[in-house]
Parts: C-alpha cells; sequence; structure tokens
C-alpha cells in the first residue's frame, strides 16, 4: 500500500495544506517552497485531479517532512489521533 498515494488522494488534504501553511513548522526551505507550490496548484483539485495528485505526490516523495506535516492536520480533521490510523474504509 502506497501511504502516500492515500493521503495525496484524501478528500481533506487542501484544507490539511492550508492549515499547515499556516503553522510554524519545521520544514525545510525547499519543503517550504514545495508547500506554496501546493498552495498554488490547488485549482488542480477541481479542474484536473489526476494530476493534482500526481504534483502532490512529487512533492510528497520529494520532501517526506512535508508528507508528515501535512499528515498530521489532516488526522486531525477527522478526528483520528495522529498516532493510531483510521480504521474505516470508503
Amino acid at each position: 500500500m502506497d501511504y502516500l498515494l492515500e493521503l495525496a488522494q484524501d478528500p481533506d488534504l487542501r484544507e490539511a495544506i492550508a492549515i499547515t501553511a499556516g503553522e510554524q513548522t519545521n520544514l525545510s526551505a525547499e519543503a517550504c517552497a514545495s508547500l506554496s507550490e501546493l498552495q498554488r496548484l490547488q485549482f488542480l483539485a477541481a479542474q484536473h485531479p489526476n494530476a493534482w495528485v500526481i504534483e502532490v505526490l512529487h512533492a510528497f516523495y520529494e520532501h517526506p517532512d512535508l508528507a508528515t506535516q501535512v499528515w498530521l492536520p489532516s488526522r486531525r480533521s477527522r478526528g483520528t489521533s495522529p498516532t493510531t490510523p483510521s480504521t474505516s474504509r470508503t
């Protein structure tokens, strides 16, 4: 299972990216640049969903610390613990 792909397809991803961008995080300068680029490209989620997933995957594989920082707000928005994976399946 590709957990980064699962995160990239999360319906709450855009909200999690916005939360991550608004928080003080320990991201490298390059990861911050990728986060800003993802914010700029968010229109793709509605207009070209597959292109959006590819862009997100590229950023996450290039900067795993970015994926971690985005994953945490994603879990909080679902009401699950950041250390306990959700057991619900869609």
